[in-house]
């Protein structure tokens, strides 16, 4: 490599740092606002809007310091990504004067920042660069979250019989320490893991749990095919963590209960877990209700925002059943099976770094969808769609360097 080139090759990777340093910006923001509104008990003042405004404003200086480099990129795919969906907004808009008022509401979130989040990850090149940048960010938000469940276990702060969000904070740092244990078998990475899969266990919900069992499972499934030693070790040991896991599954949730009680604390994942009922509540009904409206609409759907209309503002937690409501059966099925493709071809076609990363954004991104939340503003969702059509468009200028351990 020529000094020119080597100069160019730092300068490519600068740029995919701060790309990288803005879509992951938003973890580190909404986890300490999040500390910030519960540790002073802020939640629903004008004080708490303020916050939430300079979080906002602090994630879009990270957008803005990694604009230009964006747009030198990928100034073809920003022109036609807004023009495509402020086409199909104004189209909602006018089919389904109904669901305007909870479009109007949809506007900032996925405009600013779910459209600039899939714009912005479609345009990394080097995704070794990308992981850094989430292993520090995984430290970060790691570190904010210890101190706030340490501050609930020690009883200055209240945050409810649970707390959803704090448990998918928690998600990113989780999978990034398992990701770590994977490559270099240290039991640094193992702790800190077992560390925030306890705070989440003990104080958010069961979604992030779910997430986490399936990276691991993907993580299993593709092993390298010349193993060092210690990936052999660290496959050995998460292997049979598993088994153990499975066969005490009851004993060990209900010794992490008894020893939370012990200390005034009870954690509602384990009690729904150890549930026989194991049913998803008011879930089941706000299905119910969306699916039964499809049935009736079954041509144009219920218009984007359709599932809020129908529960009085609650969505409907569900990706497929939102995307088959927002655009019905016909063309709602056609991009459940675009998007089904988009990530299947990342089990047979990538490499296995690649699959790697994909395996991460796919339990951050995708996953939580199948439970919680809407596309429509979920950042990370569009993070993951926006790594995993860059690599479906542009496969050649796909990097993902290899690293001696």
């Amino acid at each position: 490599m020529t000094y020119q080139q080597m100069n160019r090759h730092i300068s490519k990777n600068a740029e995919d740092r701060r790309i990288g340093s803005a879509i992951t910006a938003h973890f580190v923001f909404l986890t300490l606002q999040y500390l910030v509104l519960v540790s002073m008990q802020l939640e629903g003042t004008l004080a708490a809007e303020r916050i939430q405004l300079i979080s906002k404003l602090l994630v879009a200086m990270a957008y803005a310091r990694a604009l230009p480099i964006v747009w030198k990129r990928s100034k073809v795919r920003i022109i036609g990504t807004y023009f495509v969906w402020a086409f199909v907004f104004s189209l909602h808009y006018l089919v389904f004067p109904q669901n305007r008022m909870y479009q109007n509401e949809l506007v900032f979130p996925f405009f600013f920042m779910c459209l600039p989040a899939f714009i912005y990850s479609s345009a990394v090149n080097d995704w070794t660069v990308l992981r850094d940048v989430m292993i520090k960010v995984g430290y970060i938000v790691f570190s904010i979250g210890a101190l706030l469940a340490f501050l609930v276990f020690n009883g200055r702060v209240f945050i409810g019989s649970y707390s959803m969000s704090l448990g998918y904070y928690l998600l990113l740092p989780s999978i990034m320490f398992i990701s770590e244990f994977w490559r270099t078998a240290s039991f640094t990475y193992i702790m800190l893991f077992l560390i925030s899969a306890f705070f989440i266990l003990a104080l958010g919900s069961r979604g992030p749990i779910m997430c986490i069992g399936l990276f691991v499972l993907l993580c299993l499934l593709r092993r390298p095919r010349n193993p060092r030693h210690h990936e052999i070790i660290a496959f050995l040991c998460v292997a049979s963590s598993i088994v153990l896991a499975v066969l005490f599954f009851d004993k060990l949730l209900m010794g992490i209960q008894e020893l939370l009680l012990r200390s005034g604390f009870r954690s509602r994942s384990i009690a729904l877990f150890l549930s026989s009922k194991g049913q998803l509540g008011i879930r089941e009904t706000i299905y119910r209700d969306v699916i039964a409206a499809i049935a009736d609409h079954p041509i144009l759907g219920i218009g984007i925002a359709g599932d809020r209309y129908i529960r009085g503002g609650s969505y409907v937690h569900n990706i497929f059943i939102e995307i088959l409501a927002n655009y019905g059966a016909v063309v709602g099925t056609l991009i459940v099976f675009g998007l089904l493709i988009l990530v299947l071809r990342y089990f047979v076609c990538s490499t296995r770094q690649q699959y790697e990363m994909f395996a991460m954004w796919l339990c951050i991104g995708f996953i939580p969808l199948l439970v919680s939340g809407s596309y429509f503003s979920y950042m990370s969702f569009w993070i993951f769609i926006g790594l995993i059509t860059k690599g479906w468009h542009i496969g050649g200028n796909l990097r993902y360097q290899s690293r001696k351990e």
